[in-house]
This record gives structure tokens, sequence and C-alpha cells, in this order.
């Protein structure tokens, strides 16, 4: 039986789209706690010529370390789900 990249790949997009969610949800708290500014972590960078590219698996995974790199206690359940 073929699978189509939707079958494929959307579950995966959803899963992944609920724990960003939570994610940044964890990042709001956290910085309204220290008072700072969201756009701070939303304008941070792990690189100074880090730009936006068509990957979600990259921008997943840097939302992840950018968080964690700026203070925020994310752990390995609040990637994976």
């Amino acid at each position: 039986m073929a699978i189509s990249m939707y079958q494929a790949s959307a579950p995966v997009f959803d899963k992944m789209l609920g724990n960003l969610g939570t994610m940044l949800g964890k990042a709001a708290t956290w910085a309204e706690g220290r008072k700072i500014e969201p756009a701070v972590l939303m304008n941070a960078r792990l690189a100074p010529d880090m730009f936006a590219l068509p990957n979600f698996y990259f921008h997943y995974t840097m939302v992840y370390a950018i968080l964690r790199h700026n203070g925020l206690d994310l752990s390995k359940g609040d990637y994976i789900g």
C-alpha cells in the first residue's frame, strides 16, 4: 500500500507544532517572570548571520536551542513531546 507525503509528514508536523506551542508558552511565562520583553527571545540568534530557511526541522530545533541558550529550562521531553 502506497503512502502519500501528506500521510507521512502531517502527523509528525502536527506533533512538533504542538510541542512548539508548549515551548513558546513556557518561554512567554519565563520572560514575563523575569521582566524580559518577548521580542528579545523572538529576535535571538545563535550566530549573527542566521537567516530564515524553508526547513521545518531546522527551525524547530533552533527554537529549542535558542530558548535553552537564553536560559529557559526546557527538557528533552519538551522537544520530543
